[in-house]
Order: structure tokens, then sequence, then C-alpha cells
């Protein structure tokens, strides 16, 4: 379920967000860039992103208590600024284990099924709540390579196949596919999170 939860929190924020911003003035500012290029593509189909971010997640369980998670994120929108979103919104995050210490993203290659990615394609809002094309699945076939040159960094996942996790809880079949095959590519500037806009 923690695809859901994560997802599903990302949605309301961003539903909050939205709502808010219509009630208030006509100013805005522009929105900073990470002045990369995320090409992504869920079963052939290009998802719309345009935003990275990363952060540690110390919450999560890992193998080892001396391991924290590296989580590295892709949004269709800036999440520091939800009210920039539009319906319907797109996010991909990916996550690998690193030592506590970490405090950077740098070179690694983690083979297969040692990182785990969490898909949302085109969460929308309804009368009834949010609803997504949503996969969690373990990784297969290809490694996620990351490498850094600098304040550069170049993210690549070839192919991935990612399965279905979550049911829905009124007995009906999932909406989704039993499994998908993600690719993932991006390269440039890679900015922290701030806590307060994290899951």
């Amino acid at each position: 379920m923690k695809t859901f939860r994560k997802i599903g929190l990302m949605a309301i924020a961003v539903f909050t967000a939205v709502s808010l911003a219509s009630c208030g003035d006509d100013d805005n500012d522009d929105e900073p860039g990470t002045g990369g290029n995320i090409t992504a593509t869920l079963n052939g189909t290009a998802m719309n992103l345009s935003y990275a971010y990363w952060y540690i997640d110390k919450t999560s369980s890992t193998s080892s208590p001396d391991n924290v998670n590296m989580v590295i994120e892709f949004y269709s929108y800036n999440p520091t600024d939800p009210s920039s979103a539009q319906f319907p919104i797109s996010y991909i995050s990916v996550d690998y284990e690193v030592p506590a210490s970490t405090s950077s993203i740098s070179s690694k290659t983690i083979p297969s099924g040692s990182y785990h990615i969490y898909v949302a394609k085109d969460v929308s809002m309804t009368g009834s709540g949010w609803q997504a094309e949503s996969i969690d699945g373990q990784t297969s076939n290809s490694p996620l390579v990351i490498t850094r040159n600098g304040s550069e960094t170049t993210v690549r996942i070839d192919h991935a196949e990612v399965a279905a996790d979550d049911k829905p809880t009124n007995g009906d079949k999932p909406t989704t596919d039993i499994s998908k095959t993600l690719a993932l590519s991006y390269s440039g500037s890679i900015p922290m999170l701030p806590a307060e806009f994290r899951p």
C-alpha cells in the first residue's frame, strides 16, 4: 500500500494547493526548472515529467540499520510549488540503499532487484476522490545507472518491469495490467527536495 499512500498524499497536497490558489491573486512567480531533460515511457507511452529532486528517506526500512534510502523523484509539476500543478499529474520515484552518512547523490550502478520504482501516471481528482494508473514494483532486467559529473547527474534505467502491488479495497479487479515496462533517462541537475515537501 506504500504507493497509494505516497501518491495519495501527493495528490491531496496538489489538489489543496490548486484549490487555494484559485481563490488567491493572479500573480505568478517564475517557476524554477532543474535544467535537465527527462525522457520516461510506461509501456511505450511517454510520461510528461519536468522536474527532478532527491532526498534521504530515513523512515523506510532497509536491509541494514546502518543504511538509509536515497530517493530520486521525477514530477510533472514542481513539488515545491504545488499550486503550479495541473491535473492529470504524473510521478516516478526510484529508491535504493546507501550508507546513513550519505549526503549527496554519487555515481553508482545499482543492479536489478536492488532498487525500487514507484510510478503514478495521470493522477486525476474526481468527485469520489483521486484516481491514477498506479504501479508499484520490483525492478528486473536492467540496472539503475547513476553518473555524477560536477553538478550534472545522469540517471538511466533502460528497461524495468514494474508490477501492480496495490489492489482495490472493494473487491474489483485491478485496473492496471499485472506488469508494465518502464524506461527512464535523465540528464541535468538534481536539487535536494526540502523536507516540508517530502511525502
